[in-house]
C-alpha cells in the first residue's frame, strides 16, 4: 500500500484529504510542521513513503537527492484554484503545459 507524508498543520488525520487518500488506498503518515525542521530530518521523514504533501520546508536539491527514494517535487500556487486559469494541477514539472514565450 503506497504511504503519503503529510506535513501541514491544517491536515490532519480523518479530515477530507485523508479520506480521499486513504479512499483510494493509500496510508497517510502524518508529521505537521511545528516550528522548523533541519533538512536531515525531513530526509529522515520521507524514509518509506511514496508521495508526499510538504509543508513550508526545506525541500531543497540536497534533499531531493539524498532521500531514501527519488523525490520529483511540485509546487502548485498558493492563491488561488490553478484549475481556474485553465491549468490543471500536475503531479511533476515535466506534466505542466509549457508556455511559449513569443
Amino acid at each position: 500500500m503506497p504511504t503519503v507524508l503529510i506535513t501541514t498543520d491544517y491536515l490532519s488525520p480523518g479530515d477530507e484529504v485523508d479520506t480521499y487518500l486513504t479512499g483510494l488506498g493509500h496510508t497517510t503518515r502524518h508529521s505537521p510542521l511545528r516550528g522548523s525542521r533541519t533538512a536531515a530530518e525531513l530526509v529522515s521523514l520521507l524514509d518509506g513513503v511514496d508521495g508526499a504533501l510538504i509543508a513550508n520546508e526545506p525541500m531543497s536539491a540536497d534533499v531531493c537527492a539524498t532521500a531514501p527514494r527519488p523525490m520529483m517535487p511540485s509546487v502548485l500556487p498558493r492563491s488561488s484554484n490553478p484549475s481556474r486559469r485553465g491549468q490543471a494541477p500536475a503531479a511533476t514539472p515535466a506534466a505542466r503545459p509549457t508556455r511559449s514565450r513569443a
